[in-house]
C-alpha cells in the first residue's frame, strides 16, 4: 500500500484535465467537497484550479484526492468526453486484439479470443496484470498472479489509461484518491 501521494503519480494525469477534491477547500455556500482540476505540480504542492473561477491556489499533497477510475472498470461501458465504450476493447484493439468477446470467470468479466483448428481451439484472456502493471495475454482467463504469455508495455496503452483517468498506482485502495463510480 501507498502511504502518501507523491508528485510522480499525479504528473501523467496532468495534461488531461483530472479533477480531484481538496480537503479545506469550501464552496461558496459552505459545502467542503467542491471538484477542482490540477494545473500544475511542484515537489511539496499542487496548483489547483476551481471549475469556473479564475484562481489559482496551492495544496499540499496530502490535502489533495484525485477522482480517478478503478482497474475494475476496464471490462465496464465507461464515458470519456460524451463518447461511451469498454476501454478493454479499445486497448485490444490499440494492440492487434480486434475481435476480443466477453466472458465470464468466477462471476468477473473477460475479455478473450479463441485460436485453432477443425478440431482443438485453445481460448486465451487479454487483460491486465495487476503485478506486472501492464496488459497481457493468458491462457483461458487472466491470472495476475502469474506472468502472461505475452507482455504488452506499450507507452501509447499506458497514455490511454491516464487520459482515461485509471488508478494504475493503486491510490484508490490506499485512500489517496476517489473512486469516481462513489460520486453522485
Amino acid at each position: 500500500m501507498i502511504d502518501k501521494l507523491k508528485q510522480y503519480h499525479l504528473v501523467s494525469y496532468l495534461p488531461h484535465g483530472v479533477e480531484c477534491y481538496c480537503s479545506g477547500l469550501y464552496s461558496e455556500d459552505g459545502h467542503e467537497h467542491i471538484k477542482v482540476i490540477i494545473e500544475g505540480l511542484n515537489t511539496d504542492y499542487v496548483e489547483i484550479h476551481e471549475i469556473g473561477r479564475t484562481v489559482t491556489e496551492e495544496y499540499a499533497y496530502c490535502n489533495v484526492f484525485p477522482i480517478l477510475r478503478p482497474l475494475s472498470d476496464l471490462t465496464k461501458e465507461i464515458e470519456v468526453n460524451s463518447e461511451k465504450f469498454v476501454p478493454i476493447l479499445n486497448i485490444g484493439s490499440m494492440c492487434g486484439y480486434t475481435d476480443l468477446k466477453p466472458f465470464e470467470v468466477d462471476n468477473v468479466v473477460e475479455y478473450g479470443f479463441e485460436q485453432g483448428g477443425y478440431d482443438d481451439s485453445q481460448g486465451f484472456a487479454f487483460g491486465w496484470s495487476e503485478k506486472l502493471k501492464c496488459f497481457g495475454v493468458w491462457l483461458d482467463y487472466v491470472d495476475s498472479e502469474n506472468e502472461p504469455l505475452y507482455e504488452i508495455g506499450r507507452l501509447d496503452v499506458t497514455n490511454k489509461l491516464f487520459e482515461w483517468h485509471f488508478d494504475i498506482f493503486g491510490l484508490i485502495p490506499s485512500g489517496l484518491a476517489i473512486d469516481i463510480n462513489t460520486l453522485e
